[in-house]
C-alpha cells in the first residue's frame, strides 16, 4: 500500500509538473504583448515651430505580422536649416504614446489663438475591459533624419516668409518606457518608425470651420518590440 501510495504520489508531483510547464509555455506562446508589430501608419503635422513637429496619426492593423490598432501622438524635436531642396535636418529627441481607443481631447485647443497643443491622455471608456482590453504605450524617440526631396517649390507662407512644398523621408529609432499591451504590463522595448512627410496640404484651402491651414500629412509604418 505505502508502494502504492508513493507511486501514485509521485505520479501527481509530475502531472503538476507538466501541467505548469505546458501552461507556462502556452501563456507566452499567448502573450501577444511578447512579440513584434510592425504597422501602417497615416495620419497628420497638426502643430509645427522652429525645431518641433507634433503628430498624430492611425495605426492601421496589419494582420500578418500582428494586430496593434490605435492612434499614434508624437512631438519631435530637430536642429538644422529650413525646409528646402535637399535640406536634411537631425532628429534630437522626442516623446510618443499609443492608445488603442484614441486620446481624451483632440490635438489642438482652437479656443485660443493661436491655438495650442493638448498634452495625449489615452481614452479609457471600454465597453468590457475583460474583453476588449486597452493598449497604451509610451516612449521616447531616440533620434532620427527628415531628409528633403528635391522637388517641389516655395510659397509665401505667414508673415511673408519663403515656405518650402515638397516631401521629406523621415525616419528615426524608438523606446518604449512603459504600458500595456492586451492587459500585459510592458516595462520596456524599442522600435522605429518611417515615412513620408508631405507638405503638398498646405497648399489647400483653409478649413471653412475652423480657417486653419491643411496640415501637412504623414503616411509610413511604424515597428515596436517588447
Amino acid at each position: 500500500m505505502r508502494r502504492i501510495s508513493l507511486v501514485l504520489g509521485v505520479a501527481v508531483v509530475m502531472a503538476a509538473i507538466i501541467a505548469l510547464t505546458v501552461g507556462s509555455a502556452l501563456a507566452k506562446d499567448s502573450n501577444r504583448a511578447k512579440t513584434k508589430y510592425t504597422d501602417p501608419i497615416s495620419g497628420y503635422e497638426y502643430y509645427a515651430a522652429s525645431g518641433i513637429g507634433q503628430f498624430r496619426a492611425t495605426v492601421v492593423p496589419d494582420l500578418e505580422e500582428g494586430d496593434l490598432p490605435g492612434q499614434l501622438d508624437a512631438t519631435i524635436y530637430y536642429t538644422g536649416p529650413p525646409a528646402g531642396p535637399n535640406v536634411t535636418s537631425v532628429i534630437t529627441h522626442g516623446t510618443w504614446i499609443l492608445c488603442s481607443h484614441g486620446f481624451a481631447d483632440p490635438p489642438l485647443d482652437i479656443s485660443v489663438n493661436p491655438p495650442t497643443p493638448i498634452p495625449p491622455v489615452c481614452n479609457t471608456d471600454t465597453t468590457d475591459p475583460t474583453t476588449d482590453p486597452t493598449i497604451a504605450l509610451e516612449g521616447i524617440v531616440r533620434g532620427g533624419t527628415i531628409r528633403w526631396q528635391k522637388e517641389g517649390k516655395y510659397v509665401t507662407g505667414p508673415s511673408s516668409t519663403p515656405l518650402w512644398i515638397g516631401k521629406a523621408d523621415v525616419k528615426g529609432p524608438l523606446a518604449i518606457t512603459g504600458g500595456t499591451v492586451y492587459g500585459v504590463p510592458v516595462e520596456k522595448g524599442s522600435g522605429k518608425f518611417e515615412g513620408t512627410l508631405d507638405h503638398e496640404p498646405l497648399t489647400f484651402p483653409t478649413d471653412p470651420i475652423t480657417g486653419l491651414r491643411q496640415p501637412p500629412t504623414f503616411d509610413g509604418t511604424i515597428t515596436l518590440k517588447f
